[in-house]
């Protein structure tokens, strides 16, 4: 086994059989990078394994859990309280207010087919001026 096997293999040497275990134990008495290796690797499992006890949750937990007591709607107080819900819908009815009479019936635009036409007349001018 060379540095570059037993680096593949490091990963997974728990759970390898015996002949690759023995292997690697040979490499490593052989090679003190990784034997060094070896030792970073097992600091930082025993490192994870430690982060991963059992914290035991507070003792009220489960209660509150049970409980499970919803929050109190909060009241709006004042001006702005009132007009936070009716608000977006008048603002949206001027908008359809302002678009709609903005351009009367009768104007400019017609139809649906007025609007092709003008949108054709537009292309057509605008290819006019690049040629020119």
């Amino acid at each position: 086994m060379d540095c570059i096997d037993f680096k593949n293999r490091l990963i997974e040497i728990d759970t390898q059989d015996q002949s690759c275990v023995q292997e690697a134990q040979i490499h490593m008495a052989a090679c003190a990078s990784c034997q060094k290796l070896y030792r970073l690797d097992q600091l930082a499992e025993e490192r994870f394994q430690e982060s991963l006890a059992m914290i035991d949750p507070p003792a009220d937990l489960y209660t509150r859990i049970k409980l499970d007591i919803p929050a109190r709607p909060i009241k709006r107080k004042g001006f702005a309280g009132r007009w936070r819900r009716p608000a977006p819908a008048l603002a949206t009815a001027a908008i359809i207010f302002l678009v709609l009479f903005s351009y009367p019936p009768g104007g400019e635009i017609r139809d649906i087919d007025h609007i092709g036409s003008l949108a054709l007349a537009n292309h057509l001018d605008d290819q006019q001026a690049m040629v020119n």
